[in-house]
């Protein structure tokens, strides 16, 4: 029912600019025209529109329609039956409150706007529906709907109801703001579903959606109310400027509109799984606090997820494994308790944006796994972690740090699989840190710390290192490879006896404890070390020309036993120069420290602080340089040789630098000669030192003045490599020591009865035995048998022998020791020997002459008697040699003529024969190849004090002509040999085989050996030996030419020799020689020289 409300009626009127004081309206409903201006006049309003049972789809009718104007009822019509259209005339004047509604039906639906006093179409009405309108270019309020509710009208407060300003939309009911229409409630709203098409202006109230918020178009302007959405929240069209306030929304987020955050925050605060869909588009501040069931409290996230503010996930499973969507947070993170990140299979990026410093915070117990971060602000942004009490591990597979940004680390546990850093991480050093790929060729790595580390957490290999905290010590625990820079800003780097490695620059302005760490500069380019320092050992090399700069006044100290290495290349020096120009850098260098250093350019360096640089190995000096030594001085023996008796006690050895030297020189040498160190001298250690500022160095050698009669000895001193200088122009000395002391020993030798003369078939005289006391009288004195008596030079030695049987054959044997030319021996004839031989002197008989002698001698036949010498021939000796007595050979006496420049022959040592020794030396094989008869010994024992052993010779016979001899004088031979008989000249031999060896018997292969007067050249095989056929008889040179040295020697070869030893002497530096002989190994080896033995073998033709 509706009270009809008493009005004065005016018809047919035009008005304008009429203003009615009355109290009521002046109702001019028929036919009236309105002319404007006119106030509190009632002309005809038409009102014209639709009824839906939904939003302008389905239509509503025959449905009554009424108005109410300013919350008075007024007329009604009703919809029409087919369109639900409907219209109205009323008497509303602009700025009316109308409210159209269903009335008196089962449907209800709302909708209100304020009339500008004309004619409105398009006033349609929803089902359920509360429709918010202004239609005089303004915006409804709460309090204008409050106007619009018609007291009592049940069909109106079943849509809304307003109390206290506030809005309430009943529920299962909508609000909803069509296109072009403007909604300021100035008062709280509660919906349960807002549709928003046109625009809603939101200030300080707040706005509870139960259901839905739903935006197709259209503008919500926000201030700073609290929005509450308990349903999810739709943008598909239009902006949402989102309040500033708090803003929650506990469904699902979808939004292919525009969303502009404003600077408040969103909290999804479901209790089940979430969609946020965002279309890229940032949230000011994001929070999520699902309280879902663990598997239903998921915030799956769609769209790039966009956070200008601070992220927290206080509660909830934040999932972005599903939809793989990038994260950029520009503000604080903070992952709670409760919080979790599903990212399993996460391939995406989170990006730390914006500027300033901003959190990470991990509260988690067991640690999150951001996969892929960077940290790329829009200018200079710090990223630091931190994790509250649970202290977990937060853990990266790959870091990226922008190249003006930072991370810390913070004092928190990290894994990083990949660490891509171009600006700077930093960490304090307590951190357990595992980093698998470290960049090593960018970024910077802080240690801020101020406690001890026993490591660098954070590996051993980096780009720049830098240490900056004050108090703070760390030690390596592994080597350390620097790419760039190393900085010590503050705190101390223990090296823990581990190297560096560096690339870029040094510079220590904290303290740098070397141990015995060696640091190695091994950059490209140029480097520069900054401050002091003291190293323990300093390694620069140079592949290419650079420059390493030293800062100027400062001091580089290289420790005790430690190493200075600086190192360039020919055509590639490495340069030293001073940090400022003009302003040297200093360099210390202890003595105990070794120094390497080659192709180097100094310049602006003192290094009087310690011992002199050296320098010497193709270094360049610069200028102003102080204790670098440049030049290499020589050095060498101030004499070449010299002679003193051994009675003199000392002689020096005195070498000499050709120039001061800042450096200490070491001079080691080696010794050789006949003289022997112990007990014939001694002499100062190897190496001599000759100290720095000095230019000469002593050895001494200390004399053993003894009693043994004994010759002249040579010590020969052999330079060795200088350090510190280069070898001179004398680098071996020849210290001669003589001795005046000489004796002679007296042995006897019986032989038994003699035979008849001449050749052969007489009794052996060699096979009885019966003894004689033969003595010796040396001025007087008398020396028996065995005795050992010193003679003095120009005594005569007078042998007197008393026979038993003066038909029977006796010899007595005297060797002669010591220095002297001119002992006579009275032997019928006077004959002058040499010092080191031994007589044989036979009394009588026509039988062969026997050779007895000491193992390991060598048996000589000099002028008609046989001798046996010491080892070496001294150098002076001059022997001449012939033989044209006849020879015992095997039992046999045979014609002989044996002419050789000179004879030897080996002994066999004790327990050996000719055979042995020949089947040692030629293999059977061999002999059997060449045609070689064996040959024999025969042992002898007469009562003599010592064994001998009787050595024949197989020979066949030969001519008698007398030929000259050759003699063998210092070092050099000299043939005085005739030419060949012409009876000789038809002579050929088959085969003649010269097997050349060392002196331990090693085959000599590919040495060229040539027979001079044809000549012939052959070369040694695999067993050493030369074969030459089809040659002549006769004289011959025979050359052996052995690595750098050559050996000559005379030959000749009688036609009936089957088998001829030949002795070559090679002469060596310093004149020194070695003797080779054939058969059995005694010549020493001498100065370092290979000795070769030789053999001719060969097979006359006749």
């Amino acid at each position: 029912m509706h009270a009809q409300q008493q009005s004065r009626t005016t018809l047919y009127l035009d008005v304008k600019d009429s203003n009615n004081t009355n109290a009521t309206s002046a109702s001019c409903a028929t036919g009236c025209t309105n002319s404007l201006n006119n106030t509190n006049w009632g002309f005809p309003l038409t009102l014209s529109g639709t009824v839906y049972s939904d939003e302008g789809v389905t239509a509503l009718t025959s449905k009554t329609v009424r108005v109410a104007i300013n919350g008075t009822d007024d007329t009604s019509t009703t919809s029409h039956a087919s369109t639900g259209a409907y219209s109205l005339s009323v008497p509303a004047s602009s700025g009316d409150v109308l409210t159209l509604y269903i009335e008196d039906e089962t449907q209800d639906g709302v909708t209100v706007t304020i009339t500008a006093g004309s004619a409105m179409s398009n006033m349609d009405i929803y089902q359920d529906h509360l429709i918010v309108r202004h239609d005089n270019s303004g915006s409804l309020t709460n309090t204008n709907l409050n106007t619009a509710a018609v007291s009592a009208e049940t069909d109106i407060s079943n849509i809304y109801a307003v109390a206290s300003s506030n809005l309430t939309v009943a529920s299962g009911k909508e609000l909803f703001i069509p296109t072009s229409h403007t909604f300021a409630p100035g008062g709280d709203v509660t919906t349960p579903t807002f549709d928003l098409r046109g625009t809603y202006t939101h200030s300080t109230e707040t706005v509870t959606i139960s259901t839905a918020y739903q935006q197709s178009a259209g503008t919500f302007s926000s201030s700073s109310g609290t929005v509450d959405i308990n349903g999810n929240f739709t943008l598909t069209g239009g902006t949402h400027n989102a309040t500033s306030g708090t803003f929650t929304v506990s469904g699902d987020w979808s939004n292919t509109g525009t969303f502009t955050n404003n600077s408040g925050t969103v909290t999804f605060d479901g209790t089940s799984d979430q969609t946020i869909t965002t279309a890229g588009q940032a949230f000011n501040a994001l929070t999520f606090n699902n309280t879902g069931s663990s598997g239903s409290d998921d915030l799956i996230i769609s769209g790039t997820l966009d956070v200008d503010g601070t992220l927290t996930i206080t509660d909830g499973d934040l999932d972005v494994s599903t939809n793989d969507p990038n994260v950029n947070l520009a503000a604080d993170a903070t992952i709670g308790a409760s919080g979790t990140i599903d990212n399993a299979s996460y391939s995406g990026t989170w990006t730390f944006d914006g500027t300033g410093t901003d959190t990470l915070t991990d509260n988690t117990t067991s640690g999150t796994n951001f996969r892929a971060v960077t940290v790329d602000g829009t200018s200079s942004k710090i990223l630091q972690f931190s994790s509250g009490a649970n202290t977990p591990t937060i853990t990266f597979t790959t870091l990226t740090i922008a190249a003006d940004d930072t991370v810390s680390l913070n004092g928190e546990n990290t894994t990083i699989t990949t660490l891509v850093n171009n600006n700077a991480l930093t960490l304090i050093g307590s951190e357990t840190v595992a980093i698998t790929t470290m960049d090593a060729d960018s970024g910077t790595v802080t240690y801020v710390g101020t406690g001890t580390y026993t490591q660098l957490a954070a590996g051993d290999a980096y780009y720049h290192l830098t240490l900056n905290g004050s108090g703070g010590s760390w030690t390596q625990d592994a080597a350390l490879d620097v790419n760039g820079n190393l900085t010590i800003i503050a705190g101390t780097l223990a090296t823990g006896n581990n190297a560096i490695t560096l690339a870029g620059n040094w510079t220590n302005d904290g303290i740098f404890t070397a141990g015995t760490g060696i640091v190695t500069l091994d950059g490209a380019g140029s480097q520069t070390i900054n401050d002091s320092n003291a190293f323990y050992s300093l390694s620069i090399s140079a592949t290419s020309a650079r420059t390493i700069s030293f800062e100027s006044a400062a001091t580089q100290t290289i420790a005790a036993n430690g190493t200075l290495t600086l190192t360039g290349q020919s055509g590639n020096l490495l340069t030293l120069a001073p940090l400022t120009a003009v302003t040297a850098w200093n360099l210390v260098v202890p003595s105990s420290a070794t120094q390497a250093l080659s192709y180097v350019s100094v310049s602006y360096s003192d290094a009087s602080g310690g011992v002199g640089i050296d320098c010497q190995s193709n270094c360049t000096n610069g200028g102003n340089t102080t204790n670098w030594q440049f030049t290499t001085p020589s050095v060498t023996f101030s004499a070449d040789a010299q002679t003193a008796a051994e009675a003199v006690g000392s002689i020096t050895i005195t070498a000499t630098l050709s120039a001061s030297s800042l450096l200490a020189t070491s001079l080691p040498y080696t010794l050789s000669g006949l003289a022997t160190e112990g007990s014939d001298y001694t002499i100062t250690t190897s190496p001599i030192t000759i100290a720095a500022g000095t230019t000469t160095g002593t050895i001494t050698i200390t004399l053993t003045d003894d009693t043994s009669v004994e010759s002249d000895e040579t010590i020969i001193v052999t330079m060795g490599t200088p350090t510190n200088a280069a070898q001179g122009v004398t680098t071996v000395h020849t210290a001669t020591i003589t001795s005046e002391d000489v004796a002679v020993i007296v042995t006897e030798s019986n032989t038994g009865s003699s035979g008849s003369s001449g050749g052969g078939g007489g009794e052996d005289p060699l096979n009885k035995e019966e003894t004689s006391n033969p003595t010796v009288v040396i001025s007087g004195k008398i020396a028996k048998s065995g005795s050992h008596i010193k003679a003095s030079v120009g005594e005569t030695v007078r042998i007197r022998t008393k026979p038993v049987d003066p038909s029977r054959l006796q010899s007595v044997m005297i060797k002669v020791m010591g220095k002297t030319t001119n002992l006579k021996f009275e032997t019928g004839s006077e004959n002058n020997i040499t010092y080191g031989t031994t007589l044989f002197f036979e009394r009588k008989g026509t039988y062969p002459y026997t050779i007895y002698a000491n193992y390991g001698s060598i048996v000589r036949y000099v002028k008609g008697v046989f001798v046996v010498t010491e080892e070496k021939i001294a150098e002076t000796q001059e022997i001449e040699t012939s033989i044209s007595s006849p020879v015992r050979t095997s039992g046999r006496l045979l014609p002989q003529r044996l002419v050789l420049e000179e004879q030897e022959m080996i002994v066999p040592a004790e327990g050996e024969t000719i055979d042995n020794v020949l089947e040692q030396e030629f293999p059977q094989s061999l002999q059997d190849e060449l045609n070689v008869p064996n040959a024999h010994t025969e042992q002898k024992s007469q009562g003599i004090s010592r064994a001998f052993f009787a050595v024949s010779f197989w020979l066949r016979s030969g001519v008698s002509d007398t030929l000259s001899y050759l003699s063998l004088k210092a070092s050099t031979l000299l043939s005085h040999s005739p030419a060949l008989p012409d009876h000789l000249k038809n002579h050929r031999y088959e085969t003649v085989a010269i097997r050349v060896a060392s002196v331990n018997d090693k085959p000599l292969v590919g040495v060229s050996v040539t027979l001079f007067s044809e000549p012939k050249t052959a070369t040694t095989d695999d067993r050493g030996v030369a074969i030459f056929h089809d040659v002549h008889a006769g004289q011959h040179t025979l050359k052996v030419a052995v690595n750098d040295f050559t050996s000559r020697q005379k030959l000749f070869l009688d036609k009936d020799a089957d088998e001829v030893v030949v002795s070559v002497q090679a002469q060596l530096r310093d004149g020194v020689s070695i003797y080779w002989v054939l058969i059995y190994v005694v010549a020493a080896l001498i100065g370092g020289a290979v000795g070769m033995r030789i053999l001719i073998l060969r097979r006359s033709v006749i």
